[in-house]
């Protein structure tokens, strides 16, 4: 594994992922977090013509909601939703957040597609008093190419609107020729920029190279034994965030591939998130990142 340039947290898990990737109409899904095991799946409501999935708590009168929003991978040509989506929702409400399932557009050479499609979920979150959502602890939850979508969101939209952190699961993050040097991130470049994208526009669509002082802190597991998005597209961002001054813990796994890794530790991993969770909500938050000899 090539050494990591910058102070990062490396917890040595395996985990489980899977791997990766329509419009503005809403099913909402009420139910209480305390009825769900966090290892339970959960089976969202059935409507054909549902975009934006939502899972909020039922308590009357209660404090605004913290919310995930998760984009499923797919290689921006389709959506994972139920092993990058739905199936993560009974963690997130376990967490103490309300969760949102987004089957974002996929861009077919348009870019701005997705991005703008997400952009406008966030502003709905935010502004639509009746879904009882706290404005200021929305974060982005995002798997392979969703993951990247996740970090443009992140990096690239006014800072007033990004959300307040990011969780990226075997992220994309370059679609510089050096990064993209496998053939389903080629595929998944093609799908989002076309055949024949120019150097300005890889570079315009690099998350790790639009990092700025308002990027917020983000949580990153990947697979060390990747063959379907380098890893060296986590280190690069990670690097990025730290040169930043940007919290940030990355999870490492030895032998852990894109997507599915190892049933074994996931517990593991999703408690660490599951702490890094909790943190984002204290107002004495005060994460720090670290290099862990191995």
């Amino acid at each position: 594994m090539k050494p990591l340039k910058t102070t990062l947290t490396v917890l040595l898990f395996s985990l489980l992922l899977q791997a990766c990737v329509y419009e503005d109409e809403f099913e909402t899904s009420h139910g209480s977090s305390e009825k769900y095991d966090w290892n339970e799946r959960y089976e969202k409501t059935h409507t054909p013509d549902s975009k934006l999935h939502l899972y909020l708590p039922t308590t009357p009168n209660a404090a605004p909601s913290p919310l995930i929003l998760i984009l499923p991978g797919g290689c921006y040509a389709y959506h994972a939703k139920d092993y990058e989506g739905t199936n993560w929702v009974p963690f997130v409400l376990k967490s103490g957040y309300a969760a949102a399932v987004l089957e974002y557009n996929l861009p077919w050479g348009n870019p701005d597609s997705p991005i703008d499609h997400v952009n406008r979920t966030i502003s709905y979150l935010k502004n639509t008093s009746e879904l009882n959502i706290d404005p200021e602890h929305i974060g982005i939850m995002g798997f392979s190419a969703g993951g990247h979508l996740a970090s443009l969101i992140s990096t690239q939209t006014d800072k007033d609107s990004r959300p307040a952190f990011q969780v990226l699961f075997y992220p994309i993050t370059s679609m510089e020729d050096k990064h993209t040097n496998t053939f389903t991130h080629k595929v998944c470049r093609e799908n989002l920029l076309g055949t024949s994208p120019s150097s300005s526009l890889k570079a315009k669509y690099s998350s790790y190279l639009n990092i700025d002082p308002n990027t917020p802190p983000a949580f990153i597991a990947v697979g060390n034994k990747d063959n379907t998005v380098s890893v060296e597209n986590s280190y690069a961002y990670i690097d990025a965030l730290t040169q930043n001054n940007i919290k940030n813990t990355i999870i490492i796994a030895p032998k852990g591939d894109h997507g599915y890794i190892e049933w074994s530790n996931l517990t593991n991993v999703r408690q660490t998130l599951r702490k890094w969770l909790t943190d984002q909500l204290s107002p004495e938050e005060n994460q720090t990142t670290q290099k862990e000899a191995h």
